[in-house]
């Protein structure tokens, strides 16, 4: 912080009073404030960390729970329904730029008390994911801990289960966001569960060979 200058800080400003202008915008569009019990902004297309977020949903936050999300990835709202068990999910897009000026203005003024930043490098002080690797700890673990609260006791001793969406459509999308890479590298678009042999087509089993 040292070689922090008026400068920088005057820039800072006036990046924060843009995101001032970008929380009046969406504030008054899902009316948030009054309806949201949750705010979580996801500004990062990284699949890994965006999905370590919804797999942790339920069991960081409260039932029945009404979670606004803003989301800089446009494919967030495909996903998004898949994970709606116990919580109301609101998918509002967001473009970059107006997330990192929501970041420098809740950075000034936190507008929102159960604010979650679902990411590791921004504020890009924050740097977390330099801790990946250090004494087996994992992006899972900064997220879900570190982030959303998960009990770190209990994740040390016995790592939560997760179950992955039943998801049999061929949206490419979705499944590459489901099994990380997957899916991707073959170009098929292929459900997540394969049928059994009995189920296949000819086509379907000659494709499998």
């Amino acid at each position: 912080m040292s070689d922090y200058t008026w400068l920088d800080l005057i820039k800072s400003l006036v990046v924060a009073n843009k995101g001032r202008h970008v929380w009046i915008k969406y504030n008054k569009r899902y009316d948030i404030a009054f309806r949201a019990d949750y705010l979580v902004l996801l500004p990062s297309c990284n699949d890994e960390y965006n999905r370590h977020f919804f797999n942790f949903i339920d069991k960081c936050f409260e039932a029945r729970k009404r979670i606004v999300i803003l989301a800089a990835d446009p494919k967030i709202e495909k996903i998004a329904p898949l994970y709606e068990h116990r919580n109301e999910l609101v998918v509002c897009p967001i473009t970059p730029e107006e997330s990192e000026e929501l970041i420098a203005y809740y950075a000034f003024t936190p507008f929102y008390f159960r604010f979650y930043l679902i990411s590791l490098d921004e504020p890009y002080e924050r740097k977390c994911s330099q801790l990946i690797g250090k004494k087996g700890i994992t992006a899972e673990e900064l997220i879900a801990v570190g982030i959303m609260g998960y009990d770190s006791e209990k994740y040390q001793k016995r790592k939560p289960v997760l179950q992955q969406p039943d998801y049999r459509g061929t949206d490419r999308d979705i499944i590459c966001f489901l099994r990380g890479d997957a899916g991707r590298k073959t170009g098929k678009p292929e459900s997540l569960r394969e049928k059994p042999a009995s189920q296949q087509t000819k086509g379907e089993k000659r494709n499998a060979i």
